[in-house]
């Protein structure tokens, strides 16, 4: 983070412990509801591993988008 921070790469102002907050309560909150997410995303026909590797692609994407416009400067 400091070299990111060197580099201008990442904001001088993001707080990193509220960032980690963040990704951990979005993946604990995530987890949580997964059912009631496939449920509205009518993943329901679908296999539970093909869903599982569904699931965690969408999560995965959906934290670096967080954290590029984040810790970004565009």
């Amino acid at each position: 983070i400091a070299e990111g921070r060197r580099a201008k790469a990442i904001k001088k102002e993001v707080d990193v412990i509220m960032l980690m907050s963040t990704m951990t309560g979005t993946v604990t909150q995530m987890l949580i509801n997964k059912d009631y997410y496939r449920e509205f995303n009518d993943h329901k026909k679908i296999s539970a591993s093909a869903y599982e590797a569904l699931f965690k692609e969408n999560m995965s994407r959906h934290l670096k988008h967080l954290f590029k416009a984040t810790l970004g400067y565009e």
